[in-house]
């Protein structure tokens, strides 16, 4: 293929990466309407769903929890109330609180807040079946239960469409929403309850899908399934906490199968989450985000002067100042805007998946997995895309450039950008793939793993958009649950020249995920059509996700691992040129991928002293 393929249309662009990033989505989908035929009782009382896409039923809304708010922000989940009379759920609930940007489903501009702290909801998919035969006994159905993705601070569960992966493979689907931002992720010393000792651990959003868990295993037997056989699957940070839940110990009993898909982990320690960076925390610590929130408020003037306050408050001084703000001042003081300025954009970081020792286990992988949460026990499924970080590549300004009113954008140096997206790529997969199995497998030999790498999107404008894209991240989505309405991004990605491809990928990927939920393992998938997906193992076998074109489904031998992707990196002949090798590094060290500035010395390399 050309280099000059590698030119795009800004808006073109744009218009896909949001589409796949919140692929599967509800946002293009008509509304269910309402059907008595879908009329199911659960705990709390009568629920009357919907007939929608694929011949299926909906219940969008359903509380599995009590709203989150007040003097409930950062407790666990208490329990949902019960409601009189009939309650319609045809209508998707509120996201969780969250700002719009170039991944969510909003149609707000960049940086402007939606959705709501009072978010704790799921749905529920599920094959058409009358109230006096939906299915009992011996013939529930198996669900599966998806954890949206969306780096932890962006996402909803009603933009997933589950009713084709339902209807097709006699399947219940649920998706849900959990705490997003600091709403989810928050420990701090003063929060702690004595009586309580997850209260005090910082991953309520954790929190949240346990009791979610513990809803769908109560109740889902009224929809057809069988909660005994439950298997959670999520990607990107739904990924990451599909593995939280693995290892947490709380979880126990819960499920009986997870698949993780292009999860990347990073555990953060109690000192991390809670202490200022000058001390050894994380980027926006509670102790610096405290420190920004005492001044902002007027309570200090400046951050010696906060700290200093900090130290003379007590826990319930701290606790109920915190809780006494609006959930969008807090967010806010995360993104460093509380000055009254508007920054552009949804991102922030912040630290998620909090090895508190309680909810999550402390140690490496090994030593989770020794802790006693499902992951010694229950099969796992876990992969990533060959081109996971194409998607972020593309509308990099270092390796990007736009022109024409900024409505096309170029690739600087072609083959640096296909190698970055290759070495970058192996390490996110190393991380999420991996380094996680191979923890479990010394317990559990029931774990296998794959890697998606359908490419074939159509050549737009002359722009091939299957060598500019490939395998992204989150592109599996769609294959995945079988529905391709994408809006705006259907005439980009999706041909009729690659229909009959991406529906055999599709169809093997819907096959292997739903005979895992019915059986406990992937198998030739539930249509018994494909090749027999064996067992991760001691040489990393891996299955294949490509069209017959490229090679088809098939298994393969990759062994893996960070001293593999350095040595990759290191032996590649396109990064002879120039000062390219160090380029690659130095975007790994800065997207904490096996690189660090010590090793950027180490090699001869510049370390940035401003971002990349």
């Amino acid at each position: 293929m050309s280099h000059s393929s590698y030119a795009s249309r800004l808006s073109l662009c744009s218009v896909i990466l949001l589409s796949i990033f919140v692929a599967s989505c509800g946002k293009y989908d008509p509304p269910a309407e309402l059907s008595r035929e879908a009329l199911r009782t659960v705990e709390q009382g009568t629920l009357v769903g919907g007939d929608h896409l694929y011949h299926s039923h909906v219940w969008y809304g359903i509380p599995y929890a009590a709203p989150p708010v007040g003097s409930l922000r950062w407790k666990a989940p208490a329990s949902p109330e019960s409601w009189a009379g009939e309650r319609q759920a045809i209508n998707k609930p509120s996201e969780c609180l969250q700002l719009a940007g170039s991944y969510s489903t909003s149609d707000l501009s960049a940086g402007q807040f939606y959705g709501s702290e009072d978010c704790l909801y799921l749905n529920i998919h599920a094959p058409r079946f009358a109230p006096d035969s939906v299915p009992t006994g011996n013939n529930r159905l198996p669900v599966m239960v998806w954890i949206h993705g969306g780096s932890n601070y962006q996402g909803s569960g009603a933009a997933y469409h589950g009713g084709n992966l339902a209807s097709t493979h006699n399947v219940i689907v649920v998706t849900l929403n959990y705490r997003l931002g600091p709403m989810g992720w928050f420990y701090h010393p003063a929060l702690k309850e004595p009586r309580n000792a997850e209260e005090g651990s910082g991953n309520f959003a954790i929190l949240d899908l346990l009791a979610a868990l513990k809803w769908v295993r109560a109740n889902i037997s009224a929809f057809g399934g069988d909660p005994d056989r439950i298997t959670i699957f999520g990607e990107s940070a739904g990924g990451n906490n599909v593995l939280s839940l693995l290892l947490s110990p709380r979880a126990r009993g819960l499920f009986q199968g997870a698949i993780i898909q292009s999860a990347y982990p990073r555990p953060k320690s109690l000192k991390e989450a809670s202490l200022p960076t000058k001390e050894g925390g994380y980027e926006n610590s509670t102790g610096e985000v405290l420190r920004r929130l005492l001044i902002a408020e007027g309570r200090a003037n400046t951050e010696e002067g906060a700290d200093k306050l900090a130290l003379t408050l007590s826990n319930e001084q701290i606790s109920s100042f915190l809780r006494s703000l609006d959930a969008k001042r807090i967010v806010d003081a995360y993104r460093k805007n509380l000055n009254g300025e508007s920054p552009e954009g949804s991102g922030y970081s912040f630290p998620t998946l909090i090895q508190d020792g309680v909810v999550l286990p402390r140690g490496d992988w090994k030593a989770m997995v020794r802790a006693g949460g499902p992951a010694s026990s229950v099969p796992v499924m876990a992969g990533g895309n060959r081109d996971e970080q194409k998607l972020y590549l593309a509308l990099d300004d270092r390796f990007t450039s736009r022109s024409f009113f900024n409505l096309s954008i170029n690739i600087f140096e072609p083959d640096l950008y296909d190698a970055t997206a290759r070495h970058s790529s192996a390490a996110w997969r190393v991380i999420g793939v991996h380094e996680p199995l191979r923890a479990m497998q010394a317990r559990n030999k029931n774990v296998y793993a794959y890697r998606f790498e359908w490419d074939e999107e159509p050549t737009v404008l002359g722009n091939d958009l299957g060598q500019f894209l490939g395998a992204a991240h989150a592109f599996e989505i769609p294959f995945v649950f079988g529905h391709f309405r994408l809006g705006p991004a259907d005439r980009y990605m999706f041909s009729d020249e690659n229909l009959e491809g991406r529906l055999q990928v599709s169809n093997a990927m819907m096959s292997y995920w739903a005979n895992f939920a019915h059986n406990k393992k992937p198998g030739q998938g539930l249509l018994k059509k494909h090749p027999v997906w064996q067992p991760y193992g001691n040489d990393g076998r891996l299955m294949v996700f490509d069209t017959d074109g490229d090679g088809g489904v098939r298994m393969e031998t990759q062994p893996l691992d960070g001293r593999k992707v350095l040595e990759n990196i290191a032996s590649d002949p396109v990064l002879a040129r120039d000062d390219w090798r160090c380029r690659v590094y130095q975007y790994m060290e800065e997207k904490d991928r096996f690189v660090t500035v010590a090793d950027l010395k180490r090699l001869g390399c510049a370390v940035p002293s401003v971002e990349l």
